[in-house]
Parts: C-alpha cells; structure tokens; sequence
C-alpha cells in the first residue's frame, strides 16, 4: 500500500492507542479524537493526505455513532491527490 496516513477517531486517553506507539515505519497518525473540534486544526493538505481511517475505543473510551460525523467528514472532503484506501469501524 506504501506510505499511509491514519486519521484515528477515538478518545485521546483511550489505553488501547499505546499500539499506535510501535507502529512501522512509513505509518504516520495524522490525528487522534473524537469530535470535529478535536480535529478542527488540520489543515486541508493533512486532511487530504488521510487514507486510512481507524474508529476505534472501548467502553467510555470508544468513538460513539455521532463520532461518525467525523469520518464523514473525511469522506466528503475535496482531495484531489488522496483518496481514502480503507476504513474500520467499531461503534459501541
């Protein structure tokens, strides 16, 4: 797939984001959170470079159906260069 871009939608604190920390080379997290606020500081080139997008939490932690907004977000954005290659979603 080479280089990918992930945009993670879930609580910051949530413990289950440690894995992100040992993530390969050539995987980058773009952002991590639940809300549009939360991701309100991404610029339009790192919007445009997502190409994975992972919903993801448990319990309190995990990204509810109106964290959705989020990912639709994504998916509606004008990206010329980028397209979304892959998204997972866990909703509780």
């Amino acid at each position: 797939m080479g280089h990918v871009n992930l945009l993670v939608v879930s609580a910051p604190e949530s413990p289950e984001l440690e894995v992100l920390k040992r993530l390969p080379a050539g995987v980058n997290v773009v952002a991590v959170g639940r809300s549009s606020s939360d991701f309100s500081h991404l610029t339009d080139e790192q919007w445009a470079s997502v190409n994975v997008l992972l919903n993801c939490g448990v319990g309190k932690n995990a990204a509810k159906r109106d964290d959705i907004a989020v990912s639709t977000q994504l998916l509606m954005h004008d990206s010329p260069s980028q397209a979304l290659l892959y998204a997972h979603y866990k909703i509780s």
